[in-house]
Protein backbone atom coordinates (compact mmCIF):
# COMPACT_ATOMS: atom_id res chain seq x y z
CA UNK A 1 0.00 0.00 0.00
CA UNK A 2 1.24 3.64 -0.58
CA UNK A 3 1.63 6.23 1.64
CA UNK A 4 -1.78 8.08 0.18
CA UNK A 5 -3.71 5.20 0.11
CA UNK A 6 -3.37 4.33 3.97
CA UNK A 7 -4.53 6.30 7.05
CA UNK A 8 -4.29 5.42 10.64
CA UNK A 9 -7.42 4.07 12.77
CA UNK A 10 -8.91 6.33 15.25
CA UNK A 11 -8.77 3.83 18.09
CA UNK A 12 -5.70 1.58 17.54
CA UNK A 13 -3.51 4.15 15.59
CA UNK A 14 -2.19 0.81 12.88
CA UNK A 15 -1.99 1.60 9.46
CA UNK A 16 -5.29 0.78 7.46
CA UNK A 17 -6.56 1.06 4.33
CA UNK A 18 -8.28 4.99 3.37
CA UNK A 19 -11.07 3.11 2.16
CA UNK A 20 -11.47 0.57 5.07
CA UNK A 21 -14.52 0.56 7.20
CA UNK A 22 -13.63 -1.40 9.76
CA UNK A 23 -10.11 -1.41 10.83
CA UNK A 24 -8.56 -5.30 10.66
CA UNK A 25 -6.10 -5.01 13.61
CA UNK A 26 -9.12 -3.63 16.76
CA UNK A 27 -12.36 -4.25 14.12
CA UNK A 28 -13.31 -0.60 15.26
CA UNK A 29 -15.57 1.39 12.60
CA UNK A 30 -13.51 4.19 11.04
CA UNK A 31 -16.21 6.15 9.74
CA UNK A 32 -18.17 8.33 12.68
CA UNK A 33 -21.77 7.57 11.57
CA UNK A 34 -20.62 3.73 11.90
CA UNK A 35 -18.80 3.93 15.08
CA UNK A 36 -22.20 6.12 17.02
CA UNK A 37 -24.31 3.52 15.62
CA UNK A 38 -22.39 0.29 17.11
CA UNK A 39 -21.81 2.31 20.01
CA UNK A 40 -25.54 2.41 19.72
CA UNK A 41 -26.74 -0.85 19.67
CA UNK A 42 -24.04 -2.05 22.09
CA UNK A 43 -24.96 0.49 24.95
CA UNK A 44 -28.00 2.30 24.20
CA UNK A 45 -30.21 0.08 23.16
CA UNK A 46 -29.56 -2.20 26.17
CA UNK A 47 -30.40 0.30 28.64
CA UNK A 48 -33.48 0.56 26.83
CA UNK A 49 -34.55 -2.90 26.96
CA UNK A 50 -33.76 -2.89 30.71
CA UNK A 51 -35.81 0.26 31.43
CA UNK A 52 -38.69 -1.35 29.60
CA UNK A 53 -37.99 -4.77 31.76
CA UNK A 54 -37.87 -2.85 34.75
CA UNK A 55 -41.26 -0.39 34.35
CA UNK A 56 -43.31 -3.68 33.22
CA UNK A 57 -42.06 -5.64 36.50
CA UNK A 58 -43.19 -2.61 38.39
CA UNK A 59 -46.60 -2.32 37.06
CA UNK A 60 -47.60 -6.12 37.25
CA UNK A 61 -45.88 -5.52 41.09
CA UNK A 62 -48.80 -2.38 41.26
CA UNK A 63 -51.63 -4.77 39.41
CA UNK A 64 -50.84 -7.47 41.95
CA UNK A 65 -50.36 -5.18 45.30
CA UNK A 66 -54.03 -3.78 44.00
CA UNK A 67 -55.48 -7.80 43.77
CA UNK A 68 -54.40 -8.11 47.25
CA UNK A 69 -55.82 -5.60 48.66
CA UNK A 70 -58.79 -6.00 47.15
CA UNK A 71 -58.22 -9.71 48.40
CA UNK A 72 -58.11 -8.48 51.78
CA UNK A 73 -61.31 -6.23 52.01
CA UNK A 74 -63.14 -9.35 50.33
CA UNK A 75 -61.54 -11.60 53.50
CA UNK A 76 -63.07 -9.02 55.81
CA UNK A 77 -66.36 -8.48 54.39
CA UNK A 78 -66.63 -11.84 54.56
CA UNK A 79 -65.38 -12.82 57.97
CA UNK A 80 -67.69 -9.98 59.66
CA UNK A 81 -70.89 -11.45 57.18
CA UNK A 82 -70.08 -14.94 58.90
CA UNK A 83 -70.12 -12.96 62.31
CA UNK A 84 -73.13 -11.56 62.10
CA UNK A 85 -74.56 -14.63 61.10
CA UNK A 86 -72.95 -16.72 63.71
CA UNK A 87 -74.50 -13.99 66.04
CA UNK A 88 -77.73 -14.43 64.83
CA UNK A 89 -77.95 -17.91 65.11
CA UNK A 90 -76.53 -17.77 68.44
CA UNK A 91 -79.56 -15.34 69.10
CA UNK A 92 -82.04 -17.95 67.65
CA UNK A 93 -80.86 -20.63 69.85
CA UNK A 94 -81.69 -18.67 72.87
CA UNK A 95 -85.09 -17.73 71.59
CA UNK A 96 -85.52 -21.62 70.82
CA UNK A 97 -83.95 -22.62 74.01
CA UNK A 98 -85.89 -20.03 75.91
CA UNK A 99 -89.63 -21.32 73.97
CA UNK A 100 -88.31 -24.57 75.16
CA UNK A 101 -88.09 -24.25 78.57
CA UNK A 102 -91.83 -22.22 79.27
CA UNK A 103 -93.87 -24.45 80.29
CA UNK A 104 -97.56 -25.18 80.23
CA UNK A 105 -100.05 -26.69 77.12
CA UNK A 106 -100.68 -23.45 75.76
CA UNK A 107 -97.25 -22.79 74.33
CA UNK A 108 -96.60 -23.01 70.65
CA UNK A 109 -93.47 -22.65 69.02
CA UNK A 110 -93.30 -20.36 65.90
CA UNK A 111 -90.67 -19.15 64.28
CA UNK A 112 -90.52 -15.22 64.64
CA UNK A 113 -94.09 -14.83 66.02
CA UNK A 114 -94.79 -15.48 69.78
CA UNK A 115 -98.75 -14.89 70.69
CA UNK A 116 -99.85 -13.28 73.68
CA UNK A 117 -101.77 -16.16 75.28
CA UNK A 118 -98.22 -18.35 75.44
CA UNK A 119 -96.85 -15.34 76.84
CA UNK A 120 -99.59 -14.49 79.75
Amino acid sequence: MNENQTVCCYYCKELISKDAKVCRYCSHYQKIFSCLFSQWFKHIIPIFISVGLLFFTYRQYYETKNERIEAQKALEKAQKAEKRISDASKAIAKVLLAQSTLKGPSVSIIVGHFPMHSLL
